[in-house]
């Protein structure tokens, strides 16, 4: 595409910034499907998000092959693995599989290698796996939903919904 997504992106948080009283520190990004692909771009091209999170989407190869965030980015992951829209083993030479973005993003923010893993039920067996310690104390975290299909999740975890998950996630997180 011809569209400068990310001058939009960077005047539109310009424009929010002058608007209103924001935190600069602490900007976010999430996306379902394309939007979470583009949430992965924006975080490796623009140095203004602490943290993203992707529902079902995936980072492309060109994203990986030019990505390189100033600092650490908090990374969450919700993706099932039947979704045939974004094949959780990605798709050849366009999207990386969700283990390669776990892969990329925990050696970015140097967490943990070994995640501490619970897994449950709501309506899916989903398997969590936390990676901390990183950098600046980023963490990364992957919802692994067997047999989730191309969905934005609604589940619980702990008596948390997945809105309220995401969003205690960023929290977390801070440039």
């Amino acid at each position: 595409s011809n569209s400068d997504d990310f001058g939009f992106i960077v005047s539109l948080i310009n424009e929010l910034s002058l608007a209103y009283n924001i935190d600069e520190n602490r900007i976010y990004a999430c996306g379902f499907s394309n939007g979470a692909g583009f949430s992965f771009s924006a975080a490796c091209h623009l140095n203004q998000f602490a943290a993203i999170a992707s529902i079902s989407g995936l980072m492309s190869d060109w994203a990986l092959d030019n990505c390189d965030p100033p600092g650490p980015v908090g990374t969450m992951i919700i993706h099932g693995t039947s979704d045939q829209e974004r094949p959780y083993l990605g798709i050849d030479d366009f999207l990386l599989s969700v283990d390669e973005e776990i892969e990329f993003w925990t050696d970015y923010n140097n967490t943990d290698s070994v995640p501490q893993v619970t897994n449950f039920i709501d309506n899916y067996s989903i398997e969590y796996f936390q990676y901390s310690n990183g950098t600046d104390g980023s963490m990364v975290e992957l919802y692994k939903v067997n047999n989730g299909g191309h969905i934005w999740f609604n589940f619980f975890h702990q008596g948390i919904n997945t809105n309220q998950l995401i969003w205690n996630f960023f929290s977390k997180h801070s440039l």
